[in-house]
């Protein structure tokens, strides 16, 4: 009987640990290349992004890939992707276009154009439902 009571305890404590785990956010690990997107919205959010910089030539389109690491694992509602020029107060010429890879779990955005060189502050939102997430990266381009 005590072997018993000993495997059920082992038991509920192993099913705890692993529905603990099952939940637990996946780390935002940032690979070679990529860097973090700035979130002061919510402590779970996290976004890590594809850009460098020193490959954009002003006036000409160009894609990037970001990707969500939020602890709730969903994808989300609606996502943007938006830049504006904080020292002149004008954005984009253009509405660039997000796309979700089911694959990598990661989002394309296409045709993104910068037409002035400067500081711009490239900013993606995820919306779910109601709630809003932005995150955004600041970025020099020559």
């Amino acid at each position: 009987m005590k072997i018993r009571t000993y495997l059920t305890g082992l038991f509920f404590v192993s099913c705890v640990v692993v529905e603990a785990f099952a939940f637990a956010g996946k780390a935002c690990q940032v690979p070679d290349n990529w860097s973090l997107l700035e979130t002061s919205q919510k402590e779970s959010a996290a976004a890590i992004v594809d850009l460098q910089t020193d490959k954009i030539s002003l006036g000409q389109p160009f894609s990037f890939k970001f990707a969500l690491c939020d602890k709730a694992h969903s994808i989300p509602d609606r996502v943007t992707a938006d830049a504006i020029m904080p020292a002149h107060q004008h954005g984009m010429n253009y509405t660039p276009t997000v796309t979700f890879d089911e694959a990598s779990k990661s989002f394309e955005v296409e045709d993104f154009l910068f037409h002035m060189p400067g500081e711009w502050e490239i900013t993606i939102s995820s919306y779910h439902g109601e709630t809003a997430t932005h995150y955004t990266k600041t970025v020099t381009i020559n």
